[in-house]
């Protein structure tokens, strides 16, 4: 094992280790370790001097065995282990996630080596609060993908079978305006039309009301969210910005006109079901990355267009004790229908001025990521309510004199589709039936089943849920095919 003397590691008067025999201490401690599944990893928290990493690597071999450390101490056996975290420089919550992803994260064992726990009780208090914070992230973005999953695979379905013109952007030296829609936006849209030939403006789908009514025509326009709710700011680009080319991922809810009528900047996130329905569709789509906010799929994706720097105008995301979003907001509209004096606008409003997890999780990724500098956090010298260790606050007086020279208009590349309509949907028709017991697509459509059938134990349970994702599979792909068969889906 670690060596054949026995080291005894005390800190603030704990034994980490037991005196006379810790390899069969270690031991003793995994037998009695109770797993109702199969775990994807197991994650020891503190385990000192490692003497647990062996006795785990015998009872669960084959799978990865990974620590999160206390103290630095302990490097020299770090090696012992798949990988060590000690989540100092970035949330550990975001490391986990980043690094395991919500699926092993969702079906991992988590350990605690207790004589750690009580000789480090603020650390062991603080790690395991990171680790709750990465599981119910897991979980939400599980259950997300589980209630969208169908709905994201129809979406991918029609954007293959209607998308006719294709843009594709060229990469450029100037500095990039990301319009997002929190109510920082409002004061800073006459600066930004005043400025408007020094930088070239990136604007997402719900920024476009605000933007239109103060005149301003962005250079694209970015839509990721595969919700029906997300249609409604797209609408408005049909009627405000038919010439702007919409930059949209196949999973992205959109009008069906406009992916007949506009230029598409195909966005492609290089796994699951859209991705194979891109690729064998032959469109040619630019990498994106998927990301829980469309914020952060656009802060990556102007840092890979531009080489320039790159502005945020209504990135709060925080709670509001005012306005939710810019206004005009298409979805404001509509819901404000439904206010009435027993129901009011304020009483609807009420909860957005409360801590928010989506919020949180949204900016626990900006805080996690270092952007080299490139990305600032651009209002009309308000203060925001919350900070990003890599993203500076500036003022427009920061941006006037970093941004002097005028630019150029965003350039495009333009392709159009090569097939006719019907030739299209009866190979989109062949891939389907091609991938209707595809196990990347049933994990994709069906993440949930597809994760109790891994950690299952039993043969019987296992069988179960293998017969349940096979009959789930045929009925996607008899609605997914009933969609084509319309024509215009």
């Amino acid at each position: 094992m670690i060596n054949e003397r026995t080291v005894v590691f005390t800190v603030n008067g704990v034994r980490l280790h037991s005196a006379y025999n810790p390899q069969a201490e270690a031991e003793r401690f995994v037998s009695s370790l109770e797993a109702p599944f199969l775990p994807k990893a197991v994650i020891v928290t503190e385990p000192a001097l490692s003497y647990i990493a062996e006795p785990l690597k015998k009872r669960f071999p084959g799978i990865p065995v990974c620590a999160i450390r206390y103290s630095e101490s302990f490097k020299d056996v770090d090696s012992y282990f798949t990988q060590v975290f000690y989540g100092k420089e970035k949330s550990l919550a975001e490391e986990l996630f980043s690094y395991f992803g919500e699926e092993t994260l969702s079906a991992s064992l988590f350990v605690s080596w207790q004589p750690s726990a009580k000789a480090f009780p603020k650390e062991d208090e603080n790690v395991w609060e990171e680790i709750k914070k990465a599981v119910l992230k897991s979980r939400d973005v599980l259950a997300t993908r589980t209630y969208f999953s169908k709905r994201w695979a129809k979406n991918a379905v029609r954007f293959c079978a209607l998308i006719k013109t294709q843009a594709f952007p060229q990469k450029t030296d100037s500095p990039v305006i990301i319009c997002a829609s929190g109510p920082s936006l409002t004061p800073s849209l006459p600066l930004i039309k005043k400025n408007r030939n020094r930088a070239i403006v990136l604007a997402l789908s719900s920024a476009v009301s605000p933007l239109k009514k103060e005149g301003i025509v962005p250079d694209m326009i970015l839509s990721t969210d595969g919700g029906y709710w997300a249609k409604a700011h797209l609408r408005e680009c049909h009627f405000a910005f038919r010439e702007v080319p919409l930059a949209l991922s196949a999973e992205s809810a959109c009008p069906s006109k406009l992916l007949l009528e506009h230029a598409v900047v195909p966005l492609s996130y290089g796994d699951g079901i859209s991705e194979s329905l891109i690729k064998e569709s032959g469109i040619k789509a630019l990498h994106a990355e998927r990301n829980g906010t469309v914020s952060g799929t656009a802060a990556c994706l102007a840092l890979k267009l531009s080489t320039g720097p790159i502005f945020f105008c209504g990135l709060d995301l925080s709670p509001s004790s005012g306005k939710v979003h810019a206004e005009p907001n298409q979805n404001e509209n509509r819901d404000s229908l439904r206010d009435m004096k027993l129901c009011t606008k304020e009483t609807r409003l009420t909860p957005s001025h409360f801590a928010s997890p989506s919020l949180d999780l949204y900016a626990s990724w900006f805080r996690s990521r270092n952007f080299n500098g490139r990305i600032f956090r651009l209002s009309l010298g308000s203060k925001y309510k919350n900070s990003f260790p890599n993203i500076p606050d500036v003022d427009w007086n920061f941006f006037e004199k970093t941004c002097t020279a005028p630019v150029k208009p965003l350039a495009f590349s333009f392709t159009g589709s090569e097939k006719e309509n019907t030739n299209r949907i009866k190979d989109l028709e062949q891939i389907l039936d091609d991938h209707r017991a595809d196990p990347v697509w049933q994990k994709d459509a069906f993440p949930a089943l597809c994760i109790l059938r891994e950690r299952s134990i039993s043969g019987e349970q296992k069988a179960q849920y293998e017969s349940q994702i096979n009959k789930e599979s045929e009925k996607l792909n008899g609605e997914l095919k009933a969609l084509l068969a319309g024509g215009h889906p």
